[in-house]
């Protein structure tokens, strides 16, 4: 009997690998993975004080990497269907944003380098989905497609300005839109080691909508200072 069962056993999960790797790659915080740092939630948790809103501004623009990269664009897959509410599925990538600007208004050809739809960051405002990443050319005309955390991590090298630390927290939050721009609806405050990041979320699958407090540290680590929950508001965002 047992060596029936553990045949039967082996014989599933044979079976199960071929599927297991077919399934699609997405390296995206579904549910935030905060770090465990007690000290720094003691050392923040009353620190409410003192925080700087964000301008609504590019954000490639102000990453003050134009001494390693020479130009940069984000894209995203379709996004001119899915923003109609239009479910179709999208036949390539888009551009959304570039850095530097151009003087003229130039193609929304992709110009740097494509990204399969399924191995993307992803935004995802339920049914509809953003899956995006970064193209950036470096000096030496060599592209890096930024598609993971592992990558974004070589392409920011570390956390030393406010615009790196909004782009890597909006990585924790599945439920926004792509990062094009930086906005009002997000408050910073520098501090040793990283910044403090205020703002108003859905917070895991529940979407319950919460005012956030939470450090981004200089070697990326995030910590989740404090979460209070706010009052429904049928979608619209509480302004901070």
């Amino acid at each position: 009997m047992n060596k029936r069962f553990f045949l039967v056993l082996f014989l599933l999960l044979a079976a199960a690998i071929p599927v297991m790797a077919q399934q699609p790659k997405h390296d995206i915080f579904i549910v935030a993975t905060y770090a465990n740092d007690p000290s720094i939630i003691k050392k923040y948790l009353n620190d409410t004080t003192g925080f700087t809103t964000y301008p609504d501004t590019s954000l490639l623009e102000n990453l003050k990497l134009s001494k390693i990269y020479k130009k940069l664009e984000i894209n995203t897959w379709a996004s001119a269907y899915r923003r109609r509410g239009d479910n179709r599925p999208g036949t390539d990538y888009k551009n959304l944003s570039r850095y530097p600007a151009p003087a003229e208004k130039i193609s929304d050809t992709v110009v740097l380098s494509k990204c399969e739809p399924l191995v993307c960051f992803t935004a995802c405002w339920c049914p509809s989905f953003f899956p995006w990443y970064i193209s950036a050319q470096t000096k030496n005309n060599k592209i890096l497609t930024v598609a993971d955390t592992s990558t974004m991590k070589i392409f920011l090298s570390k956390i030393d300005n406010k615009f790196k630390a909004y782009l890597w927290l909006r990585l924790y939050d599945m439920h926004e839109d792509e990062p094009v721009k930086t906005t009002h609806y997000f408050k910073y405050k520098k501090v040793k080691k990283g910044f403090l990041i205020a703002y108003n979320s859905s917070f895991g699958y529940d979407r319950t909508p919460a005012y956030i407090i939470c450090f981004v540290g200089e070697d990326f680590k995030v910590v989740l200072v404090s979460k209070k929950d706010l009052p429904e508001t049928g979608g619209i965002k509480f302004k901070i």
